[in-house]
């Protein structure tokens, strides 16, 4: 009767958590959470750099890296240089009430304009991509800890499952020796 009620005290607590004693799935989730770890150091590397890259473009946007490697800014500073060089000389030529200088420098204030609204849209694109950096970083931090109160709810039914594991052999172990007695 003692090692029935073992027994069914140990399949009753199986059922309940889904679990059996000698179940892998407590290796599934560790790994699991090594993979789900592994993503969050890479999302918080990723992150920190484009933090940094921000946080450089926040300060100073027109020696920011992002903007000194765009080409549609590189190419508009050109132009801009170009027109600058042809006002001057415009300037000097037919003075600065002439129609050819007035709608030089009209092109110029737009093609200024145009710079900053790129260097602007960089700027955005950089502040976006920070948030959504640290957005993921947000998500996979609440991914590892919901995986490892997981694995610790795991651990504690693993624990219980073998102490019923336990008690259900040393039941066996009374009984096979009750019936030893018993024979002899």
């Amino acid at each position: 009767t003692a090692l029935e009620t073992a027994k069914n005290n140990l399949s009753d607590a199986e059922r309940k958590s889904g679990m059996v004693v000698t179940d892998e799935r407590l290796d599934v989730e560790n790994s699991r959470l090594n993979d789900l770890s592994t993503q969050l150091a890479l999302a918080q590397a990723q992150y920190a750099e484009s933090a940094a890259r921000y946080g450089s473009a926040k300060k100073e946007s027109a020696v920011s890296p992002d903007v000194l490697d765009n080409a549609v800014i590189q190419q508009l500073k050109g132009e801009v240089s170009r027109r600058e060089s042809q006002l001057a000389d415009l300037g000097g030529r037919l003075g600065d009430r002439h129609p050819q200088y007035i709608r030089l420098q009209q092109e110029l204030e737009q093609m200024r304009s145009a710079l900053t609204t790129e260097i602007g849209r960089v700027d955005r694109s950089l502040e976006t991509s920070s948030r959504i950096g640290a957005a993921k970083v947000g998500q996979l931090q609440s991914s590892v800890e919901a995986q490892r109160k997981r694995i610790l709810e795991m651990s504690e039914a693993r624990n219980r499952l073998s102490v019923l594991q336990r008690d259900v052999d040393s039941t066996q172990r009374a009984y096979e020796l009750v019936l030893q007695r018993a024979s002899e």
